[in-house]
């Protein structure tokens, strides 16, 4: 450890020649495990419908086999298959994480969990602004699927008549944290209203 930085030893001696390039390994294999949540983002007045992004949460921590210091870099994520080969899941850009912290990593697009949102309603006053939301999450994974509805709404706005309970995350984002069953669907619906001066 050099002040504020880290210092990563590499295991063996390396020769380059000139103009090569070679892939290190910094840290031996080992088992982790992660939390998966499908993330569906959206903004006031967007309708669409799309595969859902795929989140892999992995804690830094000692508890998890890691509590290591992890440079900043490309990070590519694999899963042991059943038949004890690796299939590729996807690949992210991975910040410093620091032991202890924990990393969010996006690994592409699910192939059979998708989001449908629509504007069911919306009325601009002078003074004010009214949107009613519905959204389908649908699952025919042969699993649950942990789903992170965000959406994002600017100004200063309340919501009611929600069919689901949500989290206020910041003062323009909130989200619904849904567990959606295999082969199955689930509908929210919430309004939003604006006023000001």
């Amino acid at each position: 450890n050099l002040g504020d930085y880290y210092i990563y030893t590499i295991p063996n001696i390396l020769e380059l020649r000139a103009n090569e390039s070679i892939t290190v390994r910094l840290y031996n294999a080992r088992e982790i495990s992660y939390k998966k949540t499908y993330l569906f983002e959206n903004y006031e007045q967007s309708q669409r419908e799309e595969p859902l992004m795929v989140e892999i949460k992995i804690d830094n921590t000692e508890e998890n086999n890691l509590n290591l210091p992890l440079p900043q870099g490309t990070i590519e994520l694999y899963q042991t298959m059943k038949n004890g080969q690796l299939e590729f899941l996807g690949e992210d850009r991975l910040k410093q994480i620091p032991k202890g912290a924990s990393a969010k990593l996006i690994a592409g697009r699910a192939f059979d969990v998708v989001g449908k949102r629509k504007v069911l309603n919306y009325d601009r006053q002078r003074k004010s602004e009214e949107a009613s939301i519905e959204i389908k999450i649908t699952n025919t994974k042969d699993q649950d699927a942990n789903v992170k509805v965000i959406e994002k709404i600017s100004g200063e706005w309340v919501i009611r008549d929600e069919s689901t309970m949500y989290m206020k995350e910041d003062a323009s984002t909130i989200y619904f944290p849904i567990t959606v069953p295999a082969n199955d669907e689930m509908l929210i619906t919430y309004t939003y209203r604006k006023e000001w001066k």
